[in-house]
């Protein structure tokens, strides 16, 4: 997936010029341009968007409050505000802007997993483009449209298109080099042709060597190692990871180091280097975690961002409705007697300790609300890591340690047995699996007590260990982490699944998942 998500990046083409003489127009273009931070901006808009008379100014408007949108991840409002700027645009019959637009959707449903809808979005801008005659557009939108059918089908189509456009004169050479990754890509992941995936991934090397980008040679020689690692050409494999590691040193990316230390883990337990391969993957453990810290500082920070902005609204709102109370109270002021006058001043002053009491009350009642939603998906985003971690840890130590078992099998040396011995035994005593899963299922019940109350009210014949097992649906686990927490085969846990599904009488278009996940 994040192979896909940085090609539609790259690939994404939505020039809009706002350059406009209308005085509106130019306000929008400096309040994105601005240095304040997108919560304000958005404000900024919104209040802009509201007074605004003018359907072109709105239409812009509402694309660049997409486009800010997206950044704080607020992708339903970021969706809502590009169907509105493309409404306009197609009651316009501005076709460029209806391809722009198409495209943005296409980019926000990539974002939010809808695979196929993207493809909807980015195959209505290419039609859009070529009824213009915009070639650079068209031809963006169509490698957009290659990339998410080497994900989704058909193979073929997507092979075609981007052999085309990889022979295209509007690319330059690191666009070519993408397109060329994307084909070793699709050979390698898709049909498991390693070796004409490595030919594409060195023609890409290839094409960037006069203008080398740190990044892009990296992926393309891991890409090699792994393709290599599919033919068992283990050496070829650890020379490509070792050239990838030297630009490494030179560019820091978290995602990179983590493939680099899983890839050096494989070569290692088939070399049978397995002091090494245990090195490894502890490293590549460490970095996916702090992936992973990663990600949820960047969620609390967009939340954080979603939650000032909701506040900023509720104040200007606060404003509004203050201005013209005080104006209608001024109004009849003027009407009045003294003692009238006295008498509403006194009324405004009770209305207005009740107002800022029952504010108080509010923005508290608020808060705490805010607070629980915040815990709760704190807590889900743990035990979801808990969950996985152990899953990974119980099936990499289990497949190792049967590796290392069958590998005493053939030796003879007893020096050389002994210390595999040893190692197989700093194995099993490396962080036990078993308590980690007692603390995953006491923290379960610690946090999840709302839902397995909900689970138990609606459904109070089911077991102990049945909510248990719905609780790690819950989490959206696959059956093979869920038998490894579980010490169970999955054919159990799919017979598990069914008795449950009948104790909740489910229908058979009906999904568990879903249903565990609307309690």
């Amino acid at each position: 997936m994040n192979r896909v998500i940085t090609l539609i990046i790259y690939f994404t083409f939505t020039i809009i010029n706002y350059a406009q003489t209308n005085d509106a127009i130019k306000i929008i273009d400096s309040i994105k341009s601005s240095p304040i931070s997108v919560d304000k901006k958005i404000t900024l808009l919104e209040k802009n968007i509201s007074s605004e008379k003018d359907t072109y100014t709105i239409m812009i408007n509402a694309a660049v409050l997409g486009d800010l949108y997206s950044i704080i991840e607020a992708y339903d409002k970021s969706y809502e505000f590009y169907i509105k700027a493309l409404q306009i645009a197609q009651s316009k019959k501005l076709k460029i802007h209806i391809g722009d637009y198409y495209q943005d959707l296409g980019k926000i449903q990539l974002r939010t997993g809808n695979l196929r809808s993207s493809l909807d979005f980015y195959t209505k801008a290419h039609e859009m483009f070529t009824l213009t005659n915009k070639h650079k557009r068209k031809i963006f939108a169509l490698g957009n449209i290659a990339v998410l059918q080497s994900r989704i089908g058909p193979i073929e189509k997507a092979i075609t298109t981007l052999k085309k456009l990889s022979a295209n004169k509007d690319f330059d050479h690191r666009a070519k080099a993408n397109i060329l990754m994307t084909l070793g890509n699709i050979y390698l992941e898709k049909l498991d042709i390693p070796e004409k995936a490595i030919d594409y991934y060195n023609q890409a090397l290839r094409l960037i060597e006069k203008k080398p980008n740190k990044t892009l040679q990296i992926m393309l020689l891991q890409n090699i190692a792994e393709a290599h690692i599919k033919l068992n050409n283990y050496d070829k494999a650890l020379s490509s990871n070792q050239k990838s590691e030297v630009i490494l040193k030179q560019a820091s990316n978290l995602e990179l180091q983590t493939s680099l230390h899983k890839f050096y883990a494989s070569i290692y337990q088939e070399k049978k280097q397995y002091k090494k391969a245990y090195t490894h993957l502890n490293l590549h453990q460490k970095y996916n975690d702090s992936i992973a810290n990663s990600s949820t500082l960047l969620k609390i920070a967009n939340i954080n961002a979603a939650n000032e902005l909701e506040k900023h609204k509720s104040d200007t709102t606060l404003q509004k409705n203050k201005i013209t109370t005080l104006e209608r109270e001024k109004t009849i002021s003027n009407l009045k007697t003294t003692i009238l006058l006295i008498s509403l001043l006194l009324l405004g002053l009770v209305t207005y300790l009740f107002i800022k009491k029952s504010r108080y009350r509010i923005k508290t009642l608020s808060d705490e609300k805010t607070e629980i939603i915040d815990k709760l998906d704190f807590n889900k985003n743990k035990i979801e890591k808990m969950a996985l971690n152990i899953a990974t840890s119980q099936e990499y130590v289990t497949s190792f340690s049967e590796k290392i078992k069958e590998t005493l099998t053939r030796i003879t040396d007893k020096k050389s047995k002994d210390e595999i011995t040893k190692l197989l035994r700093d194995l099993h005593s490396y962080k036990t699996i078993s308590d980690n899963k007692k603390e995953l299922k006491n923290y379960l019940e610690k946090v999840n007590n709302e839902y397995l109350f909900n689970l138990t009210k609606n459904y109070p014949n089911l077991t102990k260990e049945e909510q248990h097992l719905c609780s790690l649906i819950y989490l959206n686990l696959k059956n093979k982490d869920i038998s490894n927490l579980l010490n169970l085969s999955i054919r159990s846990i799919e017979n598990k699944r069914y008795r449950i599904r009948k104790k909740m009488n489910l229908e058979t278009t009906q999904s568990l998942s879903n249903t565990l996940n609307n309690l």
